[in-house]
């Protein structure tokens, strides 16, 4: 991930909105310390689908059917952004109750 410092990525915005649009992501920095991340909008949609997917199973963990479903939702939404060795669906039982057994 390329990063640039504030006044840096003022002088170069045009170009990292270039790369951005490319699907690299651009770490900003104020006085050395990161302070934000431009993505893509699709990356970030689909991020932000995921997290709302796990915040409502983490709501309703004790329903299995419900997890599995959520787990694939947010499989898919991992893929889409680009992240498919992220998503979980593989490292998480098909019931959460199995844990229990």
């Amino acid at each position: 991930m390329e990063s640039y410092g504030a006044n840096e990525a003022r002088l170069k915005m045009r170009d990292i909105l270039t790369a951005v649009e490319r699907g690299e992501h651009i770490e900003l920095k104020r006085y050395d310390t990161p302070s934000g991340v431009i993505v893509p909008v699709d990356w970030h949609d689909a991020a932000e689908e995921a997290l709302s997917v796990i915040s409502l199973m983490l709501e309703d963990k004790d329903s299995g059917r419900e997890w599995q479903s959520g787990m694939t939702k947010l499989a898919e939404c991992l893929t889409r952004a680009g992240l498919p060795r992220y998503a979980p669906s593989a490292l998480v039982p098909a019931d959460p109750k199995e844990n229990d057994r």
